[in-house]
């Protein structure tokens, strides 16, 4: 036991009888211990050597972005669970920089909970649950701003700022894209597959110049053409109901492809 490198307990529980247990969760503690010494190690390298196009290819977000969002995370008052804590044995958990980063990996890279065990030794269950508890408190921190309609002012600058590019009346573009669904249920795959050869649920999305989201409807089967989804997002209600804000201009338009006809 002299080469393990470990504290006189461990090697301790290890020599005694009955000691299988006590030794596992000893090891155990000591490894994910040092995987968390490990990682702020690594962390705090990569923030000193990527430049910030590097930092933003790895993350998929800018530097300043991604210490943006753990800190609101971290100070949200109503979760605390991306601040670090005691487990139950008394040792430090996650830090709030490894749950975020799992986070991202598996949502950018579409990496699996056993990758975050491999790379970051975390559980699955608990990858899972960061992923969900993330996406709730992003929504639940930011949601009002980015998930919001246009306002009349919104539209004003967006309009000034097509006119600009040589695009007078533009508001933005839209188009259709379609997501993989791997898992999708064999008695459902007719209904989602379309010209792909594998079955898809379909996302619209409005988009500016700066990539802000002004709209997205998301869910439509994949056999679905960008005409079909149109006629069943949200996209054009407030126009229908005349709920939408109104702006001073003779012809505002979205740009799309040939398959889409949309003035107004």
């Amino acid at each position: 036991m002299e080469d393990l490198g470990v504290c006189p307990r461990l090697r301790d529980a290890a020599t005694g009888d009955d000691s299988d247990d006590e030794f596992f969760q000893l090891a155990l503690s000591i490894h994910l211990v040092r995987s968390s010494h490990a990682f702020v190690n690594l962390f705090d390298l990569l923030m000193r050597l990527f430049a910030t196009d590097e930092f933003r290819r790895r993350f998929r977000m800018r530097k300043n972005l991604f210490e943006t969002i753990v800190a609101a995370l971290v100070a949200d008052a109503s979760c605390n669970y991306f601040q670090q804590r005691l487990d139950a044995t008394g040792l430090p958990g996650f830090l709030p920089e490894q749950k975020v980063t799992c986070a991202l990996r598996m949502l950018a890279y579409a990496s699996s909970a056993d990758q975050m065990d491999e790379w970051m030794r975390m559980a699955e269950s608990t990858a899972l649950e960061t992923l969900k508890v993330f996406c709730c408190s992003i929504r639940r921190l930011y949601g009002s701003e980015y998930l919001r309609k246009p306002t009349k002012y919104d539209l004003e600058a967006l309009l000034d700022e097509n006119e600009v590019r040589g695009f007078p009346g533009m508001i933005g573009s839209l188009d259709c894209m379609h997501w993989a669904w791997e898992n999708c249920p064999t008695a459902w795959a007719g209904a989602y597959q379309g010209k792909e050869k594998e079955p898809t649920i379909i996302l619209e999305a409005v988009a500016s110049k700066s990539l802000w989201i002004w709209h997205a409807f998301f869910g439509t089967p994949g056999a679905n053409n960008d005409l079909n989804v149109l006629e069943q997002s949200t996209l054009l209600d407030d126009l229908v109901n005349s709920t939408g804000p109104q702006v001073d201009v003779k012809r505002a338009f979205l740009l799309t492809n040939a398959s889409h006809r949309i003035l107004r």
